[in-house]
């Protein structure tokens, strides 16, 4: 049901806020959602349309996110890792079992192994240049699992990437 802006109190956005919580909704995402919400608030209030003494998405209760459920992913168990390189192996595309290996054996993220290049294999290493954190940027050993695989992978390369052929989404990251 859309909202008139007299309709927008601060009561009327913490009951908005506390439904989410109840959903599930992670605080940051709820966060976020404020953030933008005031900002438009802010626009609004500038073309004369909101009263400008009112600031009804300031101020809003969040419990603690330490408090909050754990909702972090659980890590797959070793024979659940197994099991989906083998249904992946299964499939027509090779490149999917390929990527399942080079995680398995490197702890690597999906991005992190998309985004390689041939060139950042060396004397037995892979390193990451493209980690989602600065503290995600490392040499790693290739384990010996993982050897014949990525000398394989490597062999006749044309456009320069460990794994060949993968297309880019909107924000230009391969995968």
């Amino acid at each position: 049901a859309g909202a008139y802006v007299q309709d927008v109190t601060g009561a009327a956005v913490q009951n908005v806020v506390d439904e989410r919580l109840k959903s599930g909704a992670a605080i940051a995402t709820i966060r976020k959602d404020l953030s933008g919400a005031r900002s438009y608030w802010r626009y609004l209030v500038a073309k004369e349309i909101a009263p400008e003494d009112s600031k009804p998405f300031d101020g809003r209760y969040l419990p603690n996110r330490s408090k909050q459920l754990d909702t972090r992913r659980r890590a797959y168990t070793s024979a659940e890792a197994v099991g989906l390189l083998r249904a992946a192996a299964k499939k027509p595309d090779p490149a999917l079992a390929d990527l399942i290996r080079l995680g398995m054996f490197s702890g690597a993220r999906r991005e992190e192994l998309c985004a390689m290049k041939v060139a950042d294999i060396a004397d037995g290493y892979m390193t990451i240049r493209d980690a989602k954190t600065r503290a995600g940027l490392r040499t790693i050993p290739v384990h010996t699992r993982l050897q014949p695989v990525v000398e394989r992978l490597i062999g006749d390369r044309t456009d320069g990437y460990l794994l060949e052929g993968l297309t880019e989404n909107k924000y230009g990251k391969r995968g």
